[in-house]
C-alpha cells in the first residue's frame, strides 16, 4: 500500500533553510537562524518540522574520487557492498 503525502507549505525562511542545506548538509542550526533572522531552536524546530514531514529526507556526502587514493578498488568495493544491500 502506498503512503499517502501531504503537500508541505513552504515559506521564504524554508526555501532559505533548504538553499543553505543544499550548498552545505553540514551547516549549523545556528548558521541557520542567522540567515533568516530568527533564534537557533525556532531554525532546529523548522529543520526538525520538514524532515518529520519528508521534506528532508537524507544527508550524504559528495566524494570527490580524483583525490582519493585507490579510488578505483574503493568505488568497486562500495558498489558491491550496495548492491548486497539491496537483496537484504
Amino acid at each position: 500500500m502506498k503512503k499517502l503525502r501531504h503537500s508541505y507549505a513552504l515559506d521564504d525562511k524554508d526555501i532559505t533553510i533548504i538553499r543553505m542545506l543544499l550548498k552545505d548538509g553540514r551547516t549549523t542550526d545556528a548558521e541557520l537562524a542567522q540567515a533568516i533572522g530568527r533564534t537557533r531552536p525556532i531554525a532546529t524546530a523548522r529543520r526538525q518540522a520538514m524532515e518529520k514531514a519528508g521534506v528532508i529526507q537524507k544527508y550524504f556526502p559528495v566524494i570527490d574520487w580524483s583525490i582519493v587514493a585507490e579510488s578505483n578498488d574503493i568505488r568497486r568495493e562500495m558498489a558491491n557492498e550496495k548492491s548486497t544491500d539491496n537483496l537484504h
